[in-house]
């Protein structure tokens, strides 16, 4: 039997369980939302241009591949600058990769992250008030 390239595909005692893309997906999203330093997860709307997704739709900011081997997922998301990008995305990479393997009881072979904006805090000027 073919296995279809948009679902993610186990044949166990009782029969077949099918997740699709976008199960995997939600799982992602949430799993990166949920990491401190996680501004949100974006998409390309104009060449070069981001915007934040809303939660019901995190599957405009990630992709998923399905395989016979695993799932390879490629976020694209806005980090705040102050917790540093590079640990951010080290997070997000290690949280995806478990949630996924839990949920779904399948291998994700690499977790991909596009830091597409950073968000700076906005500095308040004090020494104007002595």
């Amino acid at each position: 039997m073919e296995e279809k390239k948009d679902l993610l595909t186990s044949e166990g005692d009782y029969g077949r369980i099918d997740v699709s893309k976008d199960v995997i997906a939600i799982i992602a999203g949430l799993a990166t939302v949920d990491v401190e330093g996680v501004v949100g997860i974006t998409y390309q709307v104009k060449s070069g241009t981001y915007s934040l997704v809303q939660k019901d739709n995190f599957s405009k900011g990630i992709d998923i591949k399905v395989s016979d081997d695993g799932v390879t997922v490629s976020i694209n998301l806005m980090t705040d600058y102050e917790k540093g990008i590079y640990s951010v995305a080290k997070e997000v990479q290690k949280k995806v990769k478990e949630m996924i393997e839990k949920m779904t009881g399948k291998k994700v072979n690499r977790v991909d992250i596009n830091v597409t904006g950073v968000k700076i805090k906005e500095k308040r000027e004090e020494q104007n008030e002595g």
